[in-house]
């Protein structure tokens, strides 16, 4: 599995899903780190995500799992990452089933460097994160570009999608980093030349309503 540290503090766990990948985020915060999302399985849990993060010298429980929304590949892991990191609590913008959590609040931050996005389209709560040290925004999967492998439209919610393109335009962004290597361009994007690029293909890409 690959790892990498494109950001100073933001470490990427590129986690097995089908033929492709599932971004699991490793963020250093103030008193520890965070993980955001958590793949699809509990094996995925024990034999990539808690391998991943002792190799990064993460010995001890993350602060909190926040989750960008609730599908399985995002989402998945949280039962089992709950069993092994008791304390460490789980958040989400949207509703989970069976799985405890606290309820985010637009805008609040976390660890004082994590801001929480609403950035509906590909659910209707999706969020991203935006990290105030280094104005990187981790989508998950609130841009979809022409889709990925098999799943070439995401966008459930086209007009919202459009809504919330033009609300990361307004953010003072140097980056964007996704959770899947969405086709064309990939799964980051960096500099205002890059992201603008980006944006401009996902809004290519959007289906009509």
């Amino acid at each position: 599995m690959k790892v990498t540290e494109p950001v100073c503090g933001i470490h990427i766990l590129e986690v097995p899903f089908e033929e492709i990948y599932t971004a699991v985020f490793a963020v250093r915060v103030s008193g520890g780190y965070v993980l955001i999302d958590c793949a699809t399985t509990a094996r995925d849990v024990d034999d990539h995500i808690l391998p991943a993060l002792r190799r990064l010298g993460f010995e001890e429980a993350p602060i909190a799992l926040l989750l960008t929304h609730r599908h399985g590949d995002h989402a998945g892991g949280a039962a089992r990452l709950a069993e092994h990191f008791p304390h460490m609590e789980i958040c989400s913008f949207e509703p989970l089933k069976d799985t405890p959590f606290r309820l985010l609040c637009e805008n609040e931050i976390i660890g004082d460097r994590l801001q929480v996005i609403p950035l509906p389209g590909h659910t209707e709560r999706s969020v991203g994160y935006l990290d105030l040290e280094t104005h990187t925004l981790l989508t998950g999967d609130c841009l979809q570009q022409a889709g990925v492998g098999k799943y070439t439209n995401g966008i459930r919610f086209p007009s919202l999608y459009r809504q919330s393109i033009a609300h990361i335009r307004q953010l003072d962004l140097h980056g964007i980093i996704a959770s899947h290597d969405y086709v064309p361009l990939g799964s980051t994007a960096f500099g205002e030349k890059a992201i603008d690029q980006y944006l401009n293909t996902c809004l290519a890409h959007c289906p009509k309503e």
